[in-house]
């Protein structure tokens, strides 16, 4: 005779969220809830690791147009 279980997993998936805020703290805020529509994930379970606002130029980049000028 089989059973029936609840079980809760817990994966980690990164995902890069676009959203548009007029701060940092709202768009935490937006990109939590984007990710949770997307992934299915408990919104309070979401950590931010990284946040930044464009333009952003990256160090990379720049060294390539300064050793191309």
């Amino acid at each position: 005779m089989t059973k029936t279980y609840e079980v809760i997993c817990e994966g980690v998936v990164q995902r890069l969220v676009l959203v548009e805020a007029t701060n940092a703290a709202e768009a935490a805020q937006a990109a939590r809830q984007e990710f949770s529509a997307l992934t299915g994930a408990e919104k309070e379970g979401i950590a931010i690791l990284d946040i930044y606002s464009e333009p952003v130029t990256l160090k990379e980049i720049k060294d390539v147009q300064e050793d191309m000028e």
